[in-house]
């Protein structure tokens, strides 16, 4: 019972949990997130940033916001994943193309 209690309690936290740890998170996200909860939430420029801290500020009430910026965010990333792969393999092709008039 105590085992569920405690499953319960901590149900709440992970999608918050989630959507602060997508790939892609940079400081341009994390400074998004700030300006909207009204004050400075960012693990790289917090020394001890954990998620407890980030809970006990009041993320929870900003788990959309959190989660609409986190899949951007991933989405970001996998765009420039993709970009970087594409631009890898076209290097060092040449193209040849025949004079126009």
């Amino acid at each position: 019972m105590d085992m569920k209690a405690k499953i319960d309690e901590f149900k709440p936290v992970v999608p918050i949990a989630m959507a602060l740890r997508k790939d892609g998170m940079v400081d341009r996200h994390w400074d998004a997130i700030s300006k909207e909860v009204g004050f400075e939430i960012n693990p790289s420029k917090e020394e001890g940033f954990t998620l407890q801290k980030a809970c006990d500020r009041g993320m929870l009430k900003h788990t959309e916001l959190c989660d609409e910026i986190g899949e951007k965010a991933y989405k970001e990333h996998h765009i420039e994943k993709s970009l970087k792969k594409m631009q890898a393999d076209w290097e060092g092709l040449d193209f040849a193309l025949p004079q126009f008039k």
